[in-house]
């Protein structure tokens, strides 16, 4: 091998190494919001989110934060419950009118893929078991803090309004 061949060789290593660990690090930061955003679905995941955000001063006022949150959240669960129920209520109806369109063929192969996505989706829904992306389950004890290390401060407030009202929300 000449010279020119060894550097086109080894910048070519260099390049596939690179593109390589882009796309695991890429994977894993997606990986790792994806587990954010379900951690804030469960029971009680928008309350930790929003306490560990304000950081309450003192704990008065935690439990005065608390209270509020949890009264929010069984209204918000009463909710998205009843519209799940709706939701479902819907679906089931149009499998009763596609049940009378469709031939047998064609109703095997739709409960077949309709049970295929619900298996898929159980896992990676509710955030059971490890990630779809490879890595760890989600640690919500080691989920970096909204906005910073110092959470939810008077900048932070004052960013947030000027963005609001530069943007007319």
């Amino acid at each position: 091998m000449n010279a020119k061949t060894k550097s086109i060789a080894v910048i070519l290593g260099t390049l596939l190494v690179g593109v390589i660990i882009g796309s695991l690090a890429t994977g894993a930061i997606f990986s790792n919001r994806v587990a954010e955003i379900q951690a804030l679905r469960k029971e009680n995941g928008m309350s930790r989110f929003l306490e560990r955000m304000i950081e309450p001063t003192d704990e008065a006022q935690q439990a005065e934060i608390q209270a509020v949150l949890r009264e929010t959240e069984r209204r918000h669960m009463e909710i998205r419950r009843s519209v799940a129920l709706e939701h479902r209520d819907v679906f089931v109806d149009m499998r009763r009118s596609l049940d009378q369109i469709l031939n047998d063929d064609q109703k095997a192969a739709l409960s077949q893929r309709v049970e295929k996505d619900r298996k898929r989706r159980k896992g990676f829904m509710r955030g059971d078991g490890p990630s779809r992306f490879g890595g760890p389950p989600f640690d919500s004890t080691r989920a970096r803090k909204p906005f910073g290390r110092r959470g939810l401060n008077k900048d932070s407030l004052r960013s947030m309004r000027v963005y609001a009202d530069s943007t007319g929300s």
